[in-house]
């Protein structure tokens, strides 16, 4: 059977294309998680269950690619999404000085560095934009390997 992958995110240059893509996971939930609540939420739908993919497309030939199984979300674009969101709003939060600025400044801060869970809910993970700096990170080899393209140096993040 072959699978279908949907894409979810673009970011495109004049030559490059990233791409993330997921397609339905095959796997029994029951081997990714430890409480019988999660199981349920994916085998009655509540949740996406599904495998992704970012790729690196230079022409519409993939020179870099990551991959990560058995995700469960709202929305598998939400793979994506946390990472953007929250440091949308600490930005947001820049130079506020008044109490209640600091207060969600440290919070927004410790959810990102901690992965941790604030009131209201919100969760962070590095999955997305870890795959996204990954196939990028394999595109770069690929191509010096290749010297296909002249690529910029770039500074670590």
């Amino acid at each position: 059977m072959r699978t279908q992958w949907k894409s979810v995110w673009e970011f495109n240059t004049a030559r490059f294309r990233i791409v993330a893509e997921v397609t339905p996971c095959d796997v029994d939930p029951v081997d990714s998680f430890s409480f019988d609540s999660d199981i349920e939420a994916v085998r009655n739908g509540d949740v996406a269950w599904f495998d992704a993919r970012v790729r690196v497309l230079m022409d519409d030939e993939c020179v870099g690619a990551d991959y990560l199984g058995c995700c469960a979300y709202s929305d598998p674009v939400d793979l994506f999404r946390y990472h953007s969101t929250l440091t949308c709003q600490l930005r947001r939060l820049r130079g506020r000085t008044d109490r209640k600025s600091r207060r969600e400044r440290k919070a927004l801060r410790q959810c990102l560095s901690n992965n941790a869970t604030l009131d209201p809910p919100v969760t962070y993970m590095e999955y997305g934009p870890g795959m996204v700096l990954q196939a990028i990170s394999e595109a770069r080899a690929t191509l010096a390997r290749h010297g296909a393209v002249k690529l910029r140096q770039t500074e670590s993040v």
